[in-house]
């Protein structure tokens, strides 16, 4: 990736933004704070200051992504070979047809399992505080930023602070369930 960038790029130890989104949404913020509007300019800066993560932060979203991506591969194969092809082909003689069909016939079948997947998948990656560890380097974590996962392992190897990382880990769990509480609750409301 270096070789066609031009220069090289210390993606994991440089703590610059890759994306400095400040310097643009700041004048909005400003503005919107002059015409009366400050909590959206503030929320609008608050969320540019989310996205203007280190280099390493976005490395860890890839390799979270990577990782995530064969068990939702399979999730969704699995899921679109329960689609009856009569119920298509239906549709299809009906005029549904490319973005129609997909929308208001395959995804609605395929819904639960590709987002109940999808939970299932952000719920175990929560816990895999291995990634920071093992892509950035033990000294290094500090520089991702306040993820829930790489403080985790941060604090569990760093100070040897097992109790703190045990509850992060433990809201970190709690959120999760809540999330699978509340999409249960939604999928059997549907029924």
């Amino acid at each position: 990736m270096n070789n066609l960038l031009g220069a090289p790029i210390k993606w994991l130890s440089d703590p610059t933004p890759l994306l400095d989104f400040r310097p643009i949404f700041g004048p909005i913020a400003a503005l919107t704070a002059a015409v009366g509007l400050a909590p959206f300019g503030e929320t609008i800066f608050f969320i540019a200051e989310g996205l203007s993560q280190p280099k390493a932060f976005w490395v860890l979203v890839l390799v979270g992504v990577w990782v995530c991506f064969p068990f939702m591969l399979l999730v969704s194969a699995a899921a679109l070979r329960t689609v009856p092809d009569e119920l298509v082909e239906a549709a299809q003689i009906d005029g549904a047809a490319g973005w129609n069909l997909w929308r208001f016939v395959v995804w609605p079948l395929i819904a639960p399992a590709v987002l109940a997947g999808a939970l299932i998948r952000g719920a175990l990656l929560f816990n895999a505080f291995y990634l920071p560890q093992l892509v950035i380097g033990e000294n290094n974590v500090e520089q991702v930023g306040a993820i829930p996962v790489a403080l985790i392992g941060y604090f569990a190897a760093r100070y040897s602070d097992y109790s703190f990382a045990a509850l992060i880990n433990t809201i970190v769990l709690l959120i999760a369930i809540g999330l699978i509480a509340l999409f249960v609750r939604r999928q059997t409301r549907s029924f």
